[in-house]
């Protein structure tokens, strides 16, 4: 062939003999003898180059290509047997014969394939020439490009031996790659630099050497062998530049150097310091950093600088050390040092942050009492907060010295409790609480506090009725007290209210008040001419007005009755309560049961069937305070009536009410137990009630009976089955004279319960006698009484067939009265023969 080979990109170059353009390529494999690809590829003067590829799958022998009309396609091509892969496409011929591919145009279906070629004549065979193929070159003209030449046809033999003789190019079978690309810094610090590249086409390694005075001209020895595409260069100087130079390799060599540099930066500054020094001066100072050519110091306020231009630059130069002035008082500094060299500066940095010192308070004015001190002062510069110190003998000097007068973020402030005619020495100073820093002088003033005379204390309004207050307190008895009284809230000075006392005593009672009214006091010292800073102070309520007029109507309805209560609201009341209770009048407001709770003025206490005690109270919401208490009884009478001998109750019993002349002025039959009778409906004085039953025996009860008489009467009824007798009582003085008008209580002994109940009350006639049923052989207790006769108290068991019995009784002035149960020693010896008992006492 006319040409030789060379090596270029990794390829297997041919260039013609007659000019150094580059007209064919072949990349090749053929470690495994099976496949071969031919890049054919020309470039024309301008360097434009057009690509076509085919490749031998199936170790064919023979392949061939021809442009047949010369207009740069390649329309014919010619193959031993079986297929051909053309650009990624299978196309198949028989052996030895032309065959053309119609309609089909390299350049239009498988993309731009020409081969353009330089004007010297170029072809390519082996001993084994195809003498039938025209190889002659013709010259074409394409679009408006100018004259080019087109290679007719290209003929290929491919040997299938280990080693072809037709690849024989001086021993070479491997390319140098291209040169890495794409280089560039990943990042860097001040003993480290890492970069990133691209690798050269073909390389199996990448080769990298650097130096800080030049690029290195020889791979070795080398600083990074190896397949990666990034590596961190450590161990570095800082403020150094380096000089990398980069090669790829593989089999084939090196392939042609690249270069980049970089340069590290320097280290930052250390033990960067910020000392407060007044109230506008930070002092500053630090180590340079190594490699540093000088120090660069940003300050800002409220955080620290996030760089160089964020903040003001206070330095800029090779010292160690700074005054920062012209500071604001109180205020919070924020630092941070870079060093700079080469143009660079440090990756990091050093921080420091101080405050300055905030300035004392000014503009200080006080006004003084007897007792306080009211001050006011301007805050210091840069201050939150002012602290204040005082004492009698000198100015504090420290914050913590003397008393605290106060701590806080207002600008005036009143000390109290303080000592009348003295002098105070008090010390300010402005506080940053976000520095923790006092102001580092401090301001001064004196007060001075006046006379007022000793102060009152422990005054105590003590309610005493309705009307009237009574007031204690402690005072000096040097001076007066002036004691000022007002409704609706305390008086604010001794002359808001009513002065009720103005004298040296410590005592006053304040009456002709108003009910249920709430009264407030203060007592203040008097002396030349000045009250007493301060008071004694006490309020209280009168007492409510009880209601007035109670009165009441009871409307009885057999065994049950309607009690209405009328009254008339007591003073200052807003409500009225009224409650009741059994046996006895309830003792508060809660106690009982609740009747009425109201604003209204009576009520009505509905079907009440045995006797209550009722008690009503005025109250005020208000002052939540009750009257005293009005008690109200209402009078009536219950009856009931049971039976002597069983002690069960009767049905359908009689009763008979007659007055002391015989006069029957009630009675009612059919009745029930718990019979109410209102006592109006009762005679006045002396009155008998008759109480009757079929099957029973009468019994006769007297009583006294007034207009305020309330009595429960419960009758015992002798069963005529018990062979009830009636028998006849006489009553005897020692002189054996009868005895008129004694009172007779009749009572039976009921074992059940071990007592005795009443079961008669009887009156003596003028014969002395009274008679009554009793069931003979049962026990029974007489209670015998009369005005100028001691009490006698008789057991007597009456007898069959024995009817009266005899009792005696002792003047008053004829011995002691003897107490109730003395007389239950007494036997009495009841002989049909006597008339009389015959008793004797064991004492």
């Amino acid at each position: 062939m006319s040409g030789y080979y060379t090596v270029h990109d990794g390829y297997l170059e041919y260039w013609s003999t007659s000019n150094t353009y580059r007209i064919l390529k072949a990349n090749y494999n053929i470690s495994d003898n099976r496949s071969v690809t031919w890049r054919v590829r020309t470039a024309n003067a301008t360097g434009n180059a057009n690509l076509w590829e085919i490749t031998d799958n199936d170790r064919s022998e023979i392949i061939a290509v021809k442009d047949q009309q010369a207009d740069g396609d390649f329309d014919f091509l010619f193959h031993h047997s079986g297929s051909v892969l053309v650009n990624g496409n299978i196309v198949s011929w028989n052996d030895y014969i032309y065959y053309q591919i119609t309609n089909m145009k390299f350049n239009q279906t498988y993309g731009n394939c020409s081969i353009r070629l330089p004007t010297d004549t170029v072809y390519w065979s082996d001993t084994y020439s195809y003498s039938s193929w025209d190889t002659t070159m013709y010259p074409s003209i394409v679009a408006e490009g100018g004259e080019h030449w087109y290679i007719d046809w290209v003929f290929v033999r491919v040997y299938l031996d280990n080693e072809p003789s037709f690849y024989s190019c001086s021993g070479e079978n491997a390319l140098p790659p291209s040169p890495p690309t794409n280089i560039h810094l990943i990042s860097k610090g001040t003993s480290w630099i890492r970069l990133g590249w691209t690798k050269g086409t073909a390389a199996e390694r990448t080769v990298i050497r650097y130096s800080t005075t030049s690029y290195p001209s020889e791979p070795e020895p080398s600083n990074y062998n190896g397949t990666g595409t990034s590596y961190n260069f450590t161990g570095l100087s800082p403020s150094t530049t380096y000089y990398f130079t980069l090669w790829s390799w593989n089999s084939g060599g090196y392939s042609t150097p690249t270069y980049f540099s970089a340069t590290t930066p320097p280290y930052p500054p250390s033990n960067f310091k910020a000392t407060s020094i007044n109230t506008t001066t930070i002092s500053l100072s630090w180590t340079k950093g190594d490699g540093a050519e000088t120090t660069v110091i940003v300050r800002k306020t409220g955080s620290y600088p996030t760089s160089i231009s964020d903040g003001v630059v206070v330095y800029n130069g090779t010292g160690t050390s700074y005054t920062d002035s012209g500071l604001s008082a109180g205020t919070g500094y924020y630092y941070r040092a870079w060093s700079y060299a080469n143009g660079e500066y440090s990756s990091s940095y050093d921080s420091a942050m101080n405050y300055t010192y905030p300035s004392k308070p000014t503009s200080i004015s006080s006004s003084a009492t007897a007792h306080t001190i009211s001050l006011s002062w301007t805050k210091g510069d840069g201050a939150d907060k002012t602290v204040i110190r005082y004492s009698t003998s000198g100015y504090p000097s420290s914050p913590s010295d003397g008393t605290l007068a106060y701590n806080g973020a207002d600008t005036s402030t009143t000390i109290s409790g303080l000592a009348p005619e003295t002098t105070y020495y008090f010390s300010f100073w402005a506080y940053d609480s976000e520095s923790g820093y006092y102001s580092q002088d401090y301001a001064t003033h004196t007060a001075t506090t006046t006379y007022a005379p000793p102060d009152p204390s422990n005054l105590v309004a003590t309610t005493i009725n309705t009307t009237a207050i009574s007031l204690t307190w402690s005072a000096s008895t040097d001076v007066n007290s002036v004691l000022v009284r007002k409704t609706g809230g305390y008086p604010s000075s001794p002359l808001d209210g009513t002065v009720v006392f103005n004298s040296s005593g410590t005592s006053y009672t304040d009456t002709e008040l108003t009910p249920s009214t709430h009264y407030y006091y203060r007592v203040w010292t008097y002396n030349r001419g000045v009250y007493s800073e301060n008071y004694a102070q006490d309020d209280t309520w009168t007492k409510l007005q009880p209601p007035q007029d109670v009165d009441y109507s009871l409307e009885t309805a057999g065994t049950t009755a309607n009690l209405t209560i009328t009254w008339t609201k007591g003073q200052g009341a807003d409500k009225t309560v009224v409650r009741k209770s059994t046996n006895t009048f309830p003792s508060s407001p809660s106690d009982g049961i609740l009747v009425y709770n109201g604003t209204g003025t009576e009520c009505t206490d509905a079907n009440i069937d045995q006797m209550w005690y009722y008690r009503l109270w005025s109250y005020n919401e208000s002052s939540g305070l009750y009257s005293e208490a009005v008690n109200l009884t209402f009078f009536a009478c219950w009856l009931n009536c049971y039976n002597e001998s069983s002690g069960e109750p009767i049905e359908n019993w009689s009763v008979f009410i007659s007055d002391m002349n015989g006069s029957q002025v009630y009675s009612a039959e059919n009745l029930q137990n718990s019979q109410i009778l209102n006592t109006s409906q009762l005679p006045s004085g002396l009155a008998s009630f008759k109480f009757t039953a079929d099957g029973y025996k009468f019994r006769l009860y007297y009583y006294e009976i007034t207009s305020e008489t309330s009595l429960t009467i419960n009758a015992y009824l002798p069963p005529e089955c018990m062979n009830t007798t009636l028998y006849l009582l006489y009553v005897r003085d020692v002189f054996d004279s009868p005895v008129r008008d004694a009172l007779i209580s009749v009572r039976h002994y009921d074992p059940s319960s071990d007592a005795y109940v009443e079961v008669a009350r009887l009156y003596t006639d003028a014969e002395g006698r009274a008679g009554v049923y009793l069931i003979p052989g049962d026990m029974y207790k007489l209670v015998i009484s009369k005005e100028g006769y001691q009490t006698g108290y008789f057991d007597y068991i009456p007898l069959p067939e024995v009817y009266t019995a005899e009792f005696t009784l002792l003047g008053s002035e004829e011995g002691i009265e003897l107490p109730e149960g003395l007389w239950d020693n007494i036997t009495l010896s009841i002989r049909p023969s006597q008339t009389h008992f015959n008793t004797s006492v064991n004492l």
